[in-house]
């Protein structure tokens, strides 16, 4: 509704006015006043949207009432007025001018003037608002021409570049710098100044669609590019402490956990031969004698306890620096809470009877999975019940689990000193523990409950302690509970996973005469106590790399039963070895336990190692993860096929299609130097692509394959036989054959050479005349035959192939080769004995 003043002293007018309202059914609030003093009463009293005034007053004119018309439009009425008063009025501000006529026809055309009026001054004042706006606002606003020159700019403008208004209309806005689009630039000032900006840009059009000018609104980010700046270099200085702190724990786990490790294994190693051998040996009569050996045992026994309490402080500084770092990979597992306990009440049994102490259970409910990492569950229920009995003389602890709405409760009690009120809080604390540890010895790290804590709080549960001081203690956490309608499959599979694995370690046949074994690491301590271990274990034959090239070349060439292998060497990490040998056909199944002073454990899981030891290397450990990682059946000898293919895509192709289990596949390119490499393997079988290797190179698969009695079997694009291999070759298959086809022809093959059955004998001589003799004469016999002129690293590869019958020329071998093929020949005899040679070595003499 509109507020209209209407000043009018014709009473006939303004009776035609009422009558206009009433019958348009005009939205307005007309107030009706006479004279110029009325006129002025109102305005001065109140607003209104529009003023329509006549000319001639009672009291005096139209003219006298402007001055109390502050910003409302008038419309001047008079059928008196000549082209002198339509001047003036127009020229003092008023809207518009209408001529009274007789008939009144004035009055039709008044309510859109009214409208206009009333539209016009709304527009006004919003441009009004926005000039105020763009003129006072802190950024730089330009408007320039549709060619770039300056039409505009506000005072922040003229103030933030160092220019007068005068100085850059009708200049083009390159002078500031970069405009043509939104975005950050550095601008110019007048001074030569650069500061960095972020413009917004847009194009104005007209009515029609057609662009008429730019605007820009300018930002000065000088400011925030130094809050921007201040922060990447506080994040830079954070990862960087970060990161040398990670440096820092690595090198600390490394330099410490390698020394103590020696000290530990070497001290164990000690002890275990003062107490088999020279313990034994020394007069029993001797008094001072037996005082030194009860001396010297206790001496050893505070040096492993104190070796142990020192891996445990390191170890826990480094894993809860790893979680309060972020650099766990959690695991998301349906645990149940009642295995994590009876898991970590095994681990812990032996403190309970250490103490003569008692453990009780109280399940209550029938939910209590959760979802989370298990070992580090597990780690928390352990260091709890670790921290229970080592505060517990007498009595024992009892440990509760309740099933609640929607969250699973664990409590444990102990009978022990309890924990005075004051310290309940900050027994969570690093390093916090109950009692004067400047008068009591420390009973723990003080890093349990705070890693117990973290853990809790990443599961997001809670954690607390409650104490009666003298009487006991209990540990409360809540974990939220995670219902799965098939939970109690996933737990009984869990079961059964774990009674077939004690099954299996039970029925598993002692095979550890039979085995080689390589040992990487480049601290020559910790292979020499590894040696050792093994050595007592009954393991024969040990193979030493102490860098991460030599660890590739032996296990590529010796293709050992087992790795124990060290992350941290100086050349390349073992996590690199493990992907290698991992990518190689003839050493990916090889059985990789990691010994590290580095806890990495997650990312060894994914690489697929059988176990991951941190140093110090507990040899009871260590035993248990070797027979797990050799518990498979008696190994049995499999067939090796060499593919000779330039196309990698055919090559996977035709591994792919072999049974792995029954065939080893070598793979070797068509040139000299990879063959002669690959055919160190002694293969049993060639798969060779005719397409792939000129007439040099079938000429020397040719010889070697009849020097070695190697069959072959060409592969082609097209079905006919072509070249030398034509002559030699027991079949030829189609590049596009089926894995059924290619099968069936290795097998056929492999069994007219009868690779399981016929006799291998390796005849090791540096005359070519001489074992060129005598190779004819034993494959006349029906053996299979390997020659060697002398070289150590060759001969231990045939021996690898199960040879049972060795013939050497007498003096050529060093007393070190003759040891070694001894020892091979004892190891070989334990998983052939079947065979009627035993693995003989025979020495010819000229």
């Amino acid at each position: 509704m509109y507020k209209l003043l209407l000043i009018e002293d014709d009473k006939v007018d303004q009776m035609a006015f009422k009558r206009l309202i009433e019958s348009e059914k005009l939205n307005y609030d007309c107030k009706i006043v006479e004279s110029v003093k009325e006129a002025k009463e109102n305005l001065l009293s109140q607003e209104f949207d529009i003023v329509i005034t006549d000319y001639l007053l009672g009291d005096g004119t139209a003219f006298e009432i402007f001055d109390a018309v502050s910003n409302t439009p008038i419309i001047f009425i008079t059928g008196h007025g000549d082209q002198k008063v339509t001047l003036k009025a127009m020229k003092i501000g008023t809207y518009d001018y209408l001529i009274k006529d007789h008939d009144r026809d004035y009055l039709k055309s008044l309510p859109n003037i009214i409208e206009n009026a009333i539209n016009d001054k709304a527009k006004e004042e919003r441009a009004l608002v926005l000039t105020h706006a763009i003129l006072d606002i802190a950024d730089s606003v330009f408007i320039t021409d549709i060619k770039g020159n300056i039409t505009f700019i506000n005072k922040a403008f003229c103030h933030n570049y160092g220019y007068t208004e005068k100085e850059l209309l009708e200049r083009h806005i390159s002078v500031i710098g970069e405009t043509q689009a939104s975005g950050e630039y550095n601008h110019i000032k007048k001074d030569g100044a650069a500061f960095p900006v972020s413009l917004t840009r847009s194009v104005i059009l007209d009515p029609s669609g057609k662009n008429i000018a730019i605007v820009g609104v300018v930002h000065d980010i000088s400011e925030h590019k130094k809050i921007e700046k201040n922060l990447k270099a506080a994040k830079d200085a954070a990862e960087e402490a970060s990161r040398s702190k990670s440096d820092f724990l690595s090198i600390v786990s490394h330099e410490l956990r390698t020394p103590l490790t020696s000290i530990r294994g070497f001290t164990n190693i000690i002890k275990k031969r003062l107490e088999a051998v020279i313990f034994p040996s020394a007069p029993k009569d001797d008094k001072k004698i037996e005082k030194a050996i009860i001396q010297i045992a206790s001496n050893l026994n505070i040096m492993i306890e104190e070796t142990e309490r020192l891996t445990t402080l390191i170890n826990d500084v480094l894993d809860l620096a790893k979680i309060e770092a972020g650099k766990v990979e959690w695991g998301q597992d349906m645990v149940d809470l009642k295995d994590i306990f009876e898991r970590a009440a095994n681990a812990t049994s032996s403190l309970f009877e250490a103490k003569n102490l008692w453990l009780k259970k109280e399940i209550r409910g029938e939910k209590h999975l959760v979802k989370g990492d298990r070992d580090r569950l597990i780690q928390v229920a352990t260091n709890l019940f670790s921290n229970a009995v080592k505060f517990t003389e007498s009595g024992g602890i009892t440990y509760k689990i309740i099933s609640q709405l929607d969250s699973v409760r664990c409590e444990i009690y102990d009978t022990g000193i309890g924990i005075p009120q004051t310290m309940l809080e900050s027994v969570f604390e690093k390093f916090k523990q109950v009692g004067d540890t400047m008068t009591d010895r420390p009973k723990g790290t003080g890093l349990g409950l705070p890693i117990c804590k973290e853990i809790i709080q990443h599961h997001g549960g809670i954690i607390f302690a409650e104490s009666n001081e003298g009487k006991g203690s209990v540990f409360v956490f809540e974990l939220p509970m995670y219902v799965d309608p098939t939970w109690h499959l996933e737990i009984e599979k869990t079961k059964l996973m774990e009674s077939a694995r004690i099954i299996l370690k039970n029925g598993v046949k002692d095979t550890s005469l039979a085995t080689s074994i390589l040992i990487v690491d480049d601290n020559a301590p910790i292979r020499s106590m590894l040696r050792q271990y093994m050595e007592e274990q009954g393991y024969k034959f040990i193979i030493e790399a102490e860098n991460a090239k030599e660890a590739v070349a032996n296990a590529l060439l010796i293709r050992p039963d087992l790795i124990l292998l060290d992350v941290t060497m100086p050349d390349y990490s073992g996590y690199e070895v493990l992907k290698v040998l991992k990518e190689q056909e003839m050493s990916s199944a090889i059985p990789v336990i990691m010994i590290s002073a580095l806890d990495s454990k997650e990312a060894s899981d994914k690489l697929g190692v059988v176990d991951y030891i941190i140093k110090t290397v507990d040899e009871e450990r260590l035993s248990d993860s070797i027979n797990k990682a050799l518990k498979r059946k008696e190994r049995q000898y499999v067939p090796i096929v060499m593919i000779v293919e330039n196309e990698e895509n055919l090559s996977q192709k035709m591994s792919a299609m072999v049974n792995k289990e029954e065939i080893s596949i070598v793979t070797s390119k068509g040139n000299f130097n990879d063959l002669s490499l690959a055919l160190t393997y002694s293969p049993d079988l060639l798969l060779v692509d005719e397409d792939a290797i000129d007439s040099n190179i079938e000429n020397y698969i040719e010889t070697e394959a009849e020097k070695r009695d190697i069959p072959v079997i060409i592969i082609s694009a097209t079905d006919d036989k072509c070249g030398k291999l034509k002559l030699i070759a027991s079949d030829h298959i189609n590049k596009t054959v089926d894995a059924a086809k290619l099968s069936e022809s290795i097998n056929e093959t492999l069994h007219k050479k009868n690779v399981r059955s016929r006799h291998k004998i390796l005849i090791i001589d540096n005359d070519p005349e001489t074992l060129e003799t005598l190779t004819k004469m034993m494959k006349d016999r029906d053996f299979d035959v390997f020659e060697s002129n002398g070289d150590k690293q060759e001969i231990f590869n045939y021996l690898r192939r199960s040879v049972e019958l060795v013939l050497v020329q007498e003096g050529i071998l060093d007393v070190e080769v003759i040891d070694m093929i001894r020892e091979m020949a004892s190891i070989i005899s334990q998983t052939n004995i079947e065979s009627p040679l035993y693995s003989k070595i025979i020495f010819m003499r000229k």
